[in-house]
């Protein structure tokens, strides 16, 4: 979503630079925009790809819908 986007570009732009992510591999939990508009929930996993001299090459990313799960969640807290 755009208020979400200045955020991501700042970490992904610091990753980068530095060679290290916040999470460091670890899942997080966000909201994200389908192209057809809907809004989602999804679970991101980030990392850093580094060649034979540590220099950095990119970046890979991993997106898992998590709708359903997340709303079962809530439902589920909100009757107990």
């Amino acid at each position: 979503p755009e208020h979400l986007r200045a955020a991501h570009w700042s970490g992904f732009n610091a990753a980068m630079t530095k060679g290290v992510m916040k999470r460091q591999g670890r899942p997080t939990l966000t909201r994200a925009l389908h192209k057809s508009g809907r809004k989602l929930y999804v679970e991101m996993t980030f990392a850093v790809v580094k060649g034979d001299e540590s220099e950095v090459l990119g970046s890979v990313a991993m997106a898992r819908d998590v709708t359903d799960r997340v709303e079962r969640e809530r439902s589920a807290a909100r009757t107990t």
